[in-house]
């Protein structure tokens, strides 16, 4: 088996978002780091500081969230991405944690545009990750977890002290800290998606999305006994584990609000079940 064989058999067996992501970033930023240092050139990789120019390379807004300035920059997205994104995909499903990450990039790298005017550049999927981060904020935002397994912490305080930090060297910096403008703008961006993925925001634009609510990721195990499973079998009201575990992979593909009310039906029968 090649090299690339091994590749395509690690991306095929890694599913989850937040899994495929940090490979996409670990793989671009090694490449364009490269790319400069043989050529010489990474703008490919760079938001420029002015519409003028992102026109001339629209790209740039997708292959900026991919790249990194350097090894503690990659590090340290790809840490808060690799936590934040697991829970978030739990929580809403693999498209949604997808498409949240790339929304929050773009609108975060406009905002750069828009606000910053010093002949500058922007790289990094800090503002996409902030999205996550955000938004799974407004999800669990008393989500509790232990810092080196000593100083316990609760979720809302992390996203809380970046952007204190954030505003903080905003106004200090007279609005030209292009990074920390990203980071902002990506974060709202994340709590927009998520408060209207979640009916905690109506609007007319998503009419079908507020789901009844949502839930935690479970599982449920029925007719382990001879005698219940031929039960099940004579009374069709009673799932079986092969329904169950059909419903399970759709909430981790495309999250609860995306089953049907039979689905949904199902799903709490089987929660009843004596097993």
């Amino acid at each position: 088996m090649n090299v690339i064989d091994k590749m395509k058999m690690f991306w095929a067996s890694n599913r989850q978002a937040n899994i495929r992501l940090i490979i996409i970033n670990v793989a671009f930023s090694i490449a364009v780091w490269l790319t400069a240092i043989v050529v010489g050139i990474s703008q490919f990789a760079q938001v420029p500081d002015s519409f003028g120019e992102l026109i001339a390379q629209p790209y740039t807004l997708i292959t900026y969230m991919f790249a990194h300035a350097g090894l503690w920059h990659l590090v340290g997205n790809m840490f808060i991405l690799y936590f934040v994104g697991s829970i978030f995909e739990d929580l809403l499903g693999r498209q949604k944690t997808i498409y949240a990450y790339l929304v929050a990039g773009i609108v975060g790298a406009l905002v750069y545009v828009a606000v910053v005017f010093n002949n500058s550049s922007l790289v990094g999927a800090s503002g996409a990750v902030m999205g996550l981060l955000y938004g799974l904020t407004v999800l669990r935002p008393n989500y509790e977890f232990f810092l080196y397994g000593l100083i316990k912490l609760k979720l809302w305080w992390i996203p809380g002290a970046f952007a204190v930090y954030d505003l903080l060297m905003v106004l200090v910096s007279s609005g030209q800290a292009g990074g920390q403008v990203c980071h902002l703008a990506g974060g709202l961006t994340g709590v927009v998606l998520v408060s209207v993925w979640t009916g905690k925001i109506n609007t007319q634009l998503f009419p079908n999305n507020k789901p009844k609510d949502i839930i935690e990721p479970y599982k449920i195990t029925v007719n382990r006994s001879p005698k219940r499973a031929s039960k099940a079998k004579a009374d069709p009201a009673v799932p079986t584990q092969e329904d169950i575990d059909r419903i399970l992979d759709k909430i981790n593909e495309s999250g609860y609000e995306k089953l049907t009310k039979e689905e949904k039906e199902t799903l709490f029968r089987a929660k009843d079940l004596e097993v």
